[in-house]
């Protein structure tokens, strides 16, 4: 009979925050923070945000990011902030 001894177990925690999200998506801290931001300024993304703004799940800045720069993003940065990126 063998036993097998766990040096290390990772566990995913399920709220990120910027540093957790920047190394679980190989991204800078600030680039998390910048990209948290913009998820403020719009309600969609805002209301999938914890702790007021500072936390978010794995699976919103994922699905985020995908979003992020395409043209229908673009219009509604646009239509949140009045600003276009």
């Amino acid at each position: 009979m063998e036993v097998y001894t766990v040096e290390k177990v990772n566990i995913a925690p399920i709220l990120l925050n910027d540093e957790a999200a920047a190394l679980a998506f190989s991204l800078r801290p600030e680039e998390v923070g910048t990209i948290r931001r913009e998820m403020q300024k719009m309600p969609r993304w805002d209301s999938q945000l914890y702790n007021y703004g500072k936390l978010m799940k794995a699976e919103v800045l994922e699905s985020y990011l995908a979003y992020r720069g395409t043209e229908e993003w673009k219009k509604e940065y646009k239509k949140a902030t009045g600003k276009t990126k």
